[in-house]
C-alpha cells in the first residue's frame, strides 16, 4: 500500500489471530470498516482513531457510529 501511496490502516486485536474470533472484536471490526467507508465513500468526517490511532486498551473507544 505504501508503495501505491495508499493510505492504510492495520488493526490489531489482542489475544486473535488473523481471524476475530471474539463477538466485540467482530463488532468493533465492523464499526470501524463502516466508519471508513462513510468518510472515503460518503464524505462523512474522519473518525478520531483514523486521525489519531488508538491504543489497544481504548478498543471501545469511537466505536459508535457517530461522529
Amino acid at each position: 500500500m505504501r508503495r501505491m501511496q495508499k493510505t492504510a490502516w492495520l488493526l490489531n486485536y489482542k489475544g486473535q489471530n488473523h481471524t476475530l474470533e471474539e463477538l466485540p472484536q467482530q463488532q468493533d471490526w465492523t464499526a470501524r470498516m463502516t466508519q471508513f467507508f462513510d468518510h472515503y465513500l460518503k464524505g462523512k468526517p474522519m473518525p478520531r482513531w483514523m486521525k489519531q490511532g488508538i491504543n489497544t486498551d481504548e478498543a471501545k473507544v469511537d466505536r459508535k457510529l457517530d461522529y
